[in-house]
């Protein structure tokens, strides 16, 4: 009977660590996929803010880029404003991805700054005809 118990109670401790490391594997794969989440939220939000100053005059061009953006990085209007009300309720969580925003919009805005302007083409000279 003793041989019995101590092959169960063998048989629950293995199971216990299959659990655990089932579990382990599931939280590493939920957070990579939340990580990616993040990250394609991130540019997200950077590309509409580009867009919004871009079209600050023009609210049906912003509102086309809008859509063409979200649907590029396979977001709905619906869900990238619930993601964003979501990070909102998590103060520390809205911080850090707002601090990555402004850093990647003032890496956007410096490497604008150091562009040179674009120097314009001489016209083209007419081709005349060999005689």
């Amino acid at each position: 009977m003793k041989f019995f118990r101590t092959k169960i109670f063998w048989y629950l401790v293995l199971l216990l660590v299959l659990l655990a490391a089932v579990a382990l594997i599931y939280s590493r794969l939920e957070n990579r996929a939340t990580q990616r989440t993040e990250k394609r939220f991130i540019s997200t939000f950077v590309e509409l803010s580009v867009a919004q100053k871009m079209f600050e005059q023009l609210p049906q061009e912003y509102d086309s880029a809008r859509n063409e953006i979200l649907s590029r990085n396979e977001f709905s209007l619906e869900d990238f404003s619930a993601l964003e009300e979501a990070y909102r309720e998590e103060p520390e969580r809205w911080v850090k991805v707002w601090q990555e925003v402004v850093k990647r919009l003032e890496q956007l805005k410096e490497e604008r700054g150091k562009k040179p302007a674009r120097a314009k083409k001489p016209p083209l000279k007419e081709r005349t005809v060999p005689p």
